[in-house]
């Protein structure tokens, strides 16, 4: 009988590997584990905007962008013209995605994984909110652009640091987020996803697909951002990872 493999428990402070064995990583397109901007499944590092610096701590290894004024604060793709290398890999055209992240927010929208110009309405992303109520965003815009943050009815107080997780799938969509290492989504938004593809966002080249503060100036850390294409996650999937984000890494 063949032992089914073990998985990661503990979040990497290396340079870790992506456990191709496990379900959760189909469809991988773009993996940051905080720090330098190194796009871990396409073998990219990402060019530096701004005055984000880098630490760590329980979370694993932390991206902290600050909110300094200015629009953008972290990692944008090397090649930065429509058609490019970055484009091709980061730009699904239509839904199904899923956006996950592990950070903590400082304000407002904050630190995230994106597809935006830097200010208005992107393509789509995932981030951590701050406030009365703490949680996870969401935004995509396809024919019409939606914007999900945590619902004033949310009782429970996000711990940070918060993991998101946000299925866009071609009929339907779910955002979820919990404290990190909770075995309970505390927060879920659903709603019907409008037609159409996602909007094309060029407007400013160099943030066609950007790690770190969110289009809406606000800071933060981020230890864990990632793009799947072609699969919109159950809330199955979405409990699983929240259990336990590490397993997306090689032991």
């Amino acid at each position: 009988m063949t032992a089914l493999p073990s998985r990661r428990t503990r979040p990497p402070f290396d340079c870790p590997r992506i456990d191709k064995t496990n379900p959760l990583t189909r469809g991988m397109r773009a993996l940051f584990v905080g720090d330098n901007g190194y796009e871990l499944v396409n073998g990219l590092l990402f060019n530096r905007l701004g005055t984000p610096t880098v630490g760590s701590d329980t979370a694993g290894r932390l991206l902290r962008c600050a909110a300094n004024g200015v629009s953008y604060d972290g990692y944008y793709p090397p090649e930065t013209t429509a058609g490019s290398r970055s484009d091709t890999l980061y730009n699904p055209i239509a839904p199904p995605i899923t956006l996950v992240c592990i950070g903590r927010a400082t304000g407002n929208f904050s630190c995230g994984i994106q597809r935006a110009n830097g200010s208005g309405n992107g393509s789509w992303g995932c981030g951590m909110y701050t406030g009365t109520n703490k949680g996870a965003y969401g935004f995509f815009r396809t024919s019409s652009y939606t914007l999900l943050s945590p619902p004033d009815a949310l009782v429970e107080s996000i711990a940070t640091p918060g993991v998101g997780i946000f299925s866009i799938g071609a009929a339907n969509y779910a955002l979820w987020s919990a404290p990190l290492g909770a075995s309970t989504l505390y927060q879920e938004t659903t709603g019907a996803t409008p037609s159409g593809n996602f909007y094309y966002e060029y407007a400013d080249a160099y943030r066609c697909m950007s790690y770190g503060s969110s289009f809406v100036v606000a800071g933060g850390d981020i230890s864990l951002g990632a793009l799947f294409v072609g699969v919109a996650w159950s809330k199955e999937q979405a409990r699983e990872f929240l259990t336990n984000p590490w397993q997306l890494f090689e032991e």
